[in-house]
């Protein structure tokens, strides 16, 4: 009985804490976040956030520069579909030749629910997407704005000329800095997860959605992220084919220092 009861009572904390998370991110402004104190507090190494895109959002999201025509929660059910398209983010995009200026639209954020001295993963999971042309991507990003955000993503592989590549890329001031990882081709099933860990974010990407390679890790900013989400883009190609990427899930989930 007193174990049933237990089970009853931890239940309950994290039915809590998680419905905070959701208040914390549905509101327009956050105005505080969930602390260590707070996650350690829960007795749970699950506590997080999910959206399904079920028919349609369960979280606040808040879209950078949103074009309806370029998005579904209709055109695959389960998934939030985005229309690759021209526009980039990338260093001076406002000034640069190849883009003409034309920013990034569709960058899909929820603000983020968690405070700096708690680490987090945020994964995400993109299907029917094969990128073929130069600056088609799409994956996840940290966003403070359009000069500072890392960005982990599965796109071509440009610098190779052929293929598929997982890419980070983080900007600070609107200096960028990336690498490349090589991609299984042979997948039409890509989760992306970023990991934050302490003052560094180590990335990794999967083709089961069970086992995860750890490509790297890479130290920015200095504090945690304002806001999280996803995106898809073409970059500031005048020429790459616009493409349907789907988004099957993305989930939040906070790290407690026990389990660091």
């Amino acid at each position: 009985m007193m174990r049933r009861r237990s089970f009853q009572i931890l239940r309950l904390r994290e039915f809590i804490f998680f419905a905070m998370v959701i208040v914390l991110t549905s509101s327009a402004t956050l105005r505080s976040r969930v602390s260590a104190e707070t996650v350690a507090s829960s007795g749970s190494n699950a506590l997080g956030l999910r959206d399904e895109f079920t028919g349609s959002p369960f979280l606040r999201w808040e879209v950078v520069r949103p074009d309806s025509t370029h998005v579904s929660f209709d055109k695959n059910p389960g998934a939030l579909t985005i229309t690759t398209q021209r526009g980039s983010i990338h260093r001076n995009e406002k000034s640069d030749r190849l883009g003409e200026g034309i920013q990034a639209k569709n960058i899909y954020l929820i603000n983020n629910p968690v405070s700096e001295d708690v680490d987090f993963v945020v994964t995400t999971k993109i299907e029917g997407f094969r990128p073929t042309m130069r600056f088609q991507q799409a994956g996840l990003i940290l966003y403070e704005d359009d000069d500072n955000y890392l960005k982990w993503g599965y796109e071509y592989n440009w610098p190779a000329g052929k293929g598929q590549g997982y890419c980070v890329l983080t900007e600070t001031d609107a200096v960028s800095s990336f690498r490349y990882a090589e991609a299984n081709t042979n997948s039409d099933e890509h989760w992306l997860r970023i990991t934050k860990r302490g003052g560094r974010f180590e990335y990794s990407y999967s083709v089961d959605g069970e086992s995860f390679f750890v490509a790297g890790s890479v130290a920015w900013g200095n504090r945690t992220p304002s806001r999280i989400g996803i995106l898809a883009k073409n970059g500031g190609s005048p020429t790459a084919t616009e493409l349907d990427v789907q988004f099957d899930f993305f989930e939040v989930k906070l790290i407690p220092a026990s389990s660091r």
